[in-house]
């Protein structure tokens, strides 16, 4: 009961910044399967303890490659490539702030056509695939 409480806390802390949800639907089923979900989080002040950022999300122990990685990618922008991770990376299940989720197949890369943002911030795009399933704790693999 007390996990389920500190969940709803936890998603109501990141979500309270929430400005805009997207869905890509799909007629496959007579219920619209939701193809793709992109969220929209608007930073309420300069320092805002609620906006969700990457380090919230990933596994202590993954934050240091996590961070070289992106740095990589920020120092080599005239390349334009992305940049993989050799080794699965660890992510925290959404109201779940214990339990992670292995991505097997992570990418950083630069925004191609990045739109204007105020302060003019490096904006960078990360793509998680190839979740491993097996690792997910009972109980949530439904």
């Amino acid at each position: 009961k007390s996990s389920r409480k500190s969940g709803h806390k936890e998603l109501t802390r990141y979500y309270s910044n929430l400005q805009e949800a997207t869905f890509l639907l799909t007629s496959h089923s007579a219920m619209w399967d939701v193809a793709e979900v992109h969220l929209k989080f608007q930073r309420q002040k300069s320092l805002d303890p609620t906006m969700p950022t990457l380090r919230n999300f990933t596994k202590p122990t993954d934050w240091e490659r996590i961070s070289g990685k992106i740095q990589h990618v920020i120092e080599n922008r005239s390349t334009k490539e992305k940049a993989g991770f050799k080794h699965p990376v660890w992510f925290r299940m959404p109201g779940e702030s214990s339990k992670y989720l292995s991505a097997r197949n992570v990418s950083v890369g630069h925004v191609k056509k990045p739109p204007v943002v105020e302060g003019n911030p490096i904006l960078l795009w990360m793509n998680l695939r190839q979740f491993d399933l097996s690792q997910v704790p009972a109980g949530l693999e439904q």
